[in-house]
């Protein structure tokens, strides 16, 4: 039942956001998480949300972080696979940097935006 709760409560109309407890470096579980509330019926999209733009709304920093926009802070990455499956995930890269222009309308070979976006 744990895993069908973010559906059924988003489906419900209510705001979730997926977090996990202890320590800061259990954080790298939180796609597992999303993962398996879609697994359990919850759209990608509105599980994306629920690790992304509705916990930097529930904490109140969603002016600064929480979805790709110029201006705000965002820990960007390439990944081979689904990123909610991790046992398709190979190849996991991150950056941390604020969102430029150049970042939120590049299209294109995305191994190329990020090359660009390391030597920024």
């Amino acid at each position: 039942m744990p895993y069908k709760q973010p559906y059924l409560l988003s489906a419900a109309g209510v705001t979730v956001s997926l977090s996990h407890e202890g320590m800061l470096g259990q954080a790298r579980n939180l796609s597992f998480y999303a993962g398996s509330a879609v697994a359990y019926g919850l759209d990608k999209e509105e599980a994306l949300k629920m690790i992304t733009s509705n916990t930097a709304k529930a904490l109140g920093i969603d002016a600064r972080v929480g979805t790709i926009e110029v201006g705000k802070y965002a820990t960007l990455f390439i990944s081979e696979g689904d990123v909610m499956n991790p046992l398709q995930q190979s190849g996991l890269r991150l950056y941390q940097r604020q969102v430029s222009h150049f970042t939120q309308q590049a299209t294109g070979d995305v191994r190329e935006v990020f090359k660009k976006i390391r030597t920024n």
